[in-house]
């Protein structure tokens, strides 16, 4: 048995956290979202600190026809971003959330914050264009 972490949480559970979260996102690839969604709230359990588990889970959970699945999303994910501003993915996801109810200017505003600390993230990359295309069209 290893010696346990930061937090309680041992290398054989971060191990498996980061196993469920591979498989998660490749689940929601796939288009199976009751897969990603199981297998991203077990990557929680088993590594409750980090923060891209939890990003996973509330964006699976946003999209979602559920009334204001959205809006509990992006308040789930800036609970993310106030631990950890800098969090990749919860900006990506937030950012897409906030563009998906109609707001924008904030959306940029993440896509922005994330391609400063990744200016190679294709997927920010391509969000951002599209939103300022709009603005332009809008504008």
């Amino acid at each position: 048995m290893s010696a346990p972490l930061a937090e309680g949480t041992s290398h054989e559970d971060k191990l498996r956290a980061m196993q469920d979260f591979q498989a998660a996102m490749d689940a929601l690839k796939r288009g199976d979202r009751a897969k990603a969604e199981r297998l991203a709230r077990q990557a929680c359990e088993y590594d409750p600190e980090h923060d891209d588990h939890g990003a996973l889970l509330a964006w699976v959970r946003a999209t979602t026809s559920r009334p204001n699945a959205a809006g509990e999303g992006i308040a789930a994910l800036t609970n993310i971003l106030r631990r950890n501003p800098k969090n990749e993915l919860a900006l990506l996801y937030r950012a897409k959330l906030l563009r998906r109810v109609g707001k924008g200017g904030p959306a940029l505003s993440d896509l922005d914050q994330l391609l400063a600390i990744n200016p190679d993230h294709r997927e920010a990359q391509g969000e951002a264009k599209m939103l300022r295309a709009k603005q332009r069209q809008n504008g």
